[in-house]
């Protein structure tokens, strides 16, 4: 939820009770408000100015129409809502809710005004039509979106890596898993050139690749030996249980193509859906090489961990039949050194790593990402 920092001030406040200037309001019951109500503290000023002096009908359509395909209504009235809690008892609360209204659009002009280097209207003057510095609802919408669109990423970001992590534990008894396949897939990507947003659909579709083994019974998912054909049959379907899991999630969508496909073969002998070649999907692929090479270089409840040298054997063996072979290649250029770097390193070292390359790659605050 946004958190808004309203600012108290009217003209009875400041002892000018004869409003002269049709433009300039009063507020009757500012002084119980500031007595009692532990947010509107600060005496600082406010210009509330009537709607219907500042915008055409057309640009009223307009924010209408936003409003109603947006959350937007939803996050002030919610605000709105929780400073209800705030009132002083003797004040009205429909007249509480339209003073606190007035007082969001306010702070939200100004906030905005003055990060784009406007400064707001004078007191003495009134608002001059087309002023870029009147109040600007397209502006303030877009501001107030932005920051929306803001939390609601780092949001949606917390909730991916807390889920996949998650799943790592349950599957391999160490979520180390989940970081490192994030870190080798998100740098082979930066290595190859990709762009900004498939790196992000890579970062995501890494953290919920076995999304589907939830859906897995923990006697087979966990069995310290060789799988039975049937139980190999189950194991095999959990990319399409995940596909399943995610695919009514927009923000995921471009995430399937890790998640349904990082089973899949070069040759065509892979799962669920036998594509070969370049028919699977690039960040499937990628996927792929950097899945089994953490994979076989760590300890898992089957099998102990292989050594650099002999993971690298098998994943270059693979290049054509298993792999796409140009991606194996790329890997094999920058593989030593990543291992190195992570393949040992305590969760913690890896979780900031993850979070500095989330931070870099969707454009967010470090902090921001702390679980």
């Amino acid at each position: 939820m946004i958190t808004l920092i309203l600012r108290l001030g009217c003209d009875c406040h400041a002892g000018r009770r004869n409003i002269s200037k049709p433009w300039q309001r009063t507020c009757r019951f500012c002084f119980p408000f500031l007595d009692e109500s532990i947010i509107f503290r600060q005496r600082l000023h406010l210009r509330l100015h009537p709607v219907s002096a500042m915008i055409e009908q057309k640009v009223k359509d307009r924010v209408a129409r936003r409003l109603f395909s947006s959350r937007l209504k939803q996050v002030i009235g919610q605000e709105t809502a929780a400073l209800l809690a705030e009132k002083p008892p003797e004040v009205d609360s429909v007249e509480f809710c339209s003073f606190v209204a007035n007082l969001i659009v306010g702070e939200l002009h100004e906030h905005l005004c003055a990060s784009s280097g406007l400064e707001a209207s004078r007191d003495d003057e009134p608002p001059a039509k087309g002023d870029r510095s009147s109040l600007d609802f397209e502006t303030i919408l877009r501001g107030l979106l932005i920051g929306l669109e803001y939390d609601l990423l780092v949001g949606n970001l917390q909730m991916v890596r807390a889920l996949g992590e998650a799943i790592a534990q349950r599957d391999t008894l160490n979520s180390k898993h989940n970081l490192r396949v994030t870190l080798y897939s998100t740098r082979l990507a930066e290595a190859m050139g990709l762009e900004q947003e498939q790196v992000q659909s890579l970062m995501k579709g890494s953290f919920l690749h076995d999304i589907g083994k939830i859906g897995i019974h923990d006697e087979i998912l966990l069995k310290g030996a060789d799988l039975t054909k049937d139980e190999r049959t189950i194991m095999n379907g959990h990319p399409e249980i995940g596909t399943m899991m995610i695919s009514g999630v927009k923000w995921l969508g471009d995430a399937l193509d890790v998640v349904r496909h990082h089973h899949e073969r070069y040759d065509g002998a892979g799962y669920p859906d036998g594509l070969h070649g370049e028919t699977v999907p690039l960040n499937a692929r990628i996927f792929a090489v950097v899945d089994v090479f953490d994979a076989l270089a760590s300890e898992r409840p089957y099998k102990q961990a292989y050594q650099y040298e002999d993971t690298m054997a098998i994943i270059n063996r693979k290049g054509g039949g298993h792999f796409d072979p140009e991606i194996v290649d790329e890997f094999t250029a920058i593989s030593r050194s990543l291992y190195d770097e992570l393949a040992w390193e305590p969760y913690h070292v890896l979780d900031r790593q993850v979070t500095n390359s989330l931070a870099t790659h969707f454009g967010i605050d470090p902090a921001a990402l702390t679980i």
